[in-house]
């Protein structure tokens, strides 16, 4: 008799026992837990997630927005906006670059289902849940019975095991890691806009982040002109000079480790230098009275390091040059969150006045103004926009002059050290 048959049923016998006996001491994965309802499903067959601030934070922030054009979609000038969450809904509206408009909720749809295998952190075998990818630190987000909870995971890239952990939280997922957040838009003036799949724009604060503060391109320009004032206060600032009237009156910037002058470089501080034979011009010609206190201009980048070395060799402590990112610090006070240090508003040539500034309305170029005409920063720094131009350490050229407009205030040109000219403000180390 042929016992190849018997010696089968012994094995799967066998295998039947010790499968048993290793699911009494593995708590194996049991059905998924009745209780547990599946979201929504979507017409495509996507499981539709409700969303909020909470696990996605400023990236899909519901509020005031800009439109702005991903490097990923460098073939579209516009953004469809469609009738429904669907790829092939049909497409209602578009938005246009640099448009704001206002989200007012938004859905996730995902594929991405799974069931508890192993316990752990608080979820129990069976429990269904739906991942949501994180923006940051590799954690993401488990929906779980209609609620969300952040997961911290280490996620490898390269050298990733195998075989899953023996110990904590295991999770067994079916269906493509497949996501798309939809988010409803309307545009400011309340007309109705529609859906917007994967949107690439960020909210104003985070917006205003992303710019420079020595950016004055128009999309920054619109970002800070939508942003909210600064509400932080610092202390009053405290004017020293390291040696008589020819050095410049200096101001410690907060949480920095230098010193600004409060004014640009006079024609009489420059005139110093030049009696000194430190500095180029004519020491038998100074300038007279209404000259003395205008912005020394018309200086070569050599010129305005030659000015630094006189006033460290003079004071015994080191002056130089600010660079363009300390130069912005000192510009806008907690940083440039709206278009000009005092807020939003419009430059004028009134002297004394919170919002002045010497700028192409003031008058022709060659009538710059004397320094400290108008109100200073909350650093207690004057003409940080406008009436002269400022050479930086790395030889760029800061500020905009009496000849530029307002949009061009606050910004930053290259600038060739041997043959440009412009004027200058120092710093002091401690």
């Amino acid at each position: 008799m042929d016992e190849r048959p018997v010696r089968f049923r012994s094995v799967m016998a066998l295998a039947l026992i010790l499968a048993a006996s290793a699911c009494a001491q593995l708590q194996p994965a049991r059905a998924e837990r009745s209780e547990v309802a599946d979201p929504p499903i979507t017409e495509r067959g996507l499981y539709r997630l409700p969303t909020d601030e909470t696990w996605c934070g400023e990236y899909c922030d519901l509020g005031r927005h800009y439109v702005h054009i991903d490097a990923t979609d460098l073939f579209a000038d516009k953004l469809d906006v469609r009738a429904t969450p669907d790829p092939a809904a049909p497409v209602i509206d578009q938005l246009a670059m640099g448009e704001w408009i206002r989200a007012t909720r938004s859905e996730l749809h995902t594929r991405q289902r799974g069931v508890v295998r192993r316990a752990g952190d608080g979820y129990e075998v069976g429990d269904v849940v739906f991942q949501i990818i994180g923006f940051a630190d590799w954690n993401y987000w488990l929906w779980r019975r209609g609620e969300l909870r952040m997961f911290e995971a280490d996620r490898c890239e390269e050298d990733c095991p195998e075989e899953p952990p023996r110990e904590g939280l295991w999770i067994e997922y079916s269906g493509a890691d497949d996501q798309e957040l939809w988010m409803y838009v309307e545009r400011e003036d309340g007309q109705l806009s529609g859906w917007l799949l994967n949107p690439h724009f960020p909210s104003i604060e985070r917006a205003i982040r992303n710019c420079e503060a020595l950016d004055i391109s128009p999309l920054c320009r619109v970002v800070r002109s939508r942003g909210e004032p600064l509400p932080a206060t610092f202390p009053a600032p405290r004017p020293f000079r390291d040696c008589d009237a020819d050095c410049p009156s200096m101001v410690w910037i907060p949480g920095q480790s230098f010193a600004v002058s409060q004014y640009e470089v006079t024609n009489a501080q420059w005139h110093a230098c030049v009696v000194a034979r430190a500095c180029n011009g004519d020491a038998s010609n100074p300038p007279d009275a209404n000259d003395a206190r205008r912005p020394v201009n018309y200086r070569t980048g050599r010129d305005a390091q030659a000015y630094v070395q006189w006033l460290t060799r003079v004071t015994g402590h080191r002056y130089r040059l600010l660079t363009a990112s300390e130069w912005g610090l000192a510009a806008f006070p907690g940083g440039r969150r709206q278009n000009y240090y005092w807020g939003n508003e419009a430059p004028v040539c009134e002297p004394g006045a919170r919002n002045g500034a010497a700028f192409a309305g003031c008058g022709p170029v060659s009538a710059r103004l004397p320094v400290g005409s108008f109100q200073p920063n909350a650093f207690g720094l004057y003409d940080m926009l406008g009436n002269a131009t400022e050479w930086a350490e790395e030889g760029a050229i800061l500020g905009g002059d009496i000849g530029v407009d307002a949009e061009s205030l606050g910004g930053r040109i290259a600038g060739d050290p041997e043959h440009d000219v412009a004027g200058l403000r120092v710093a002091r180390e401690r």
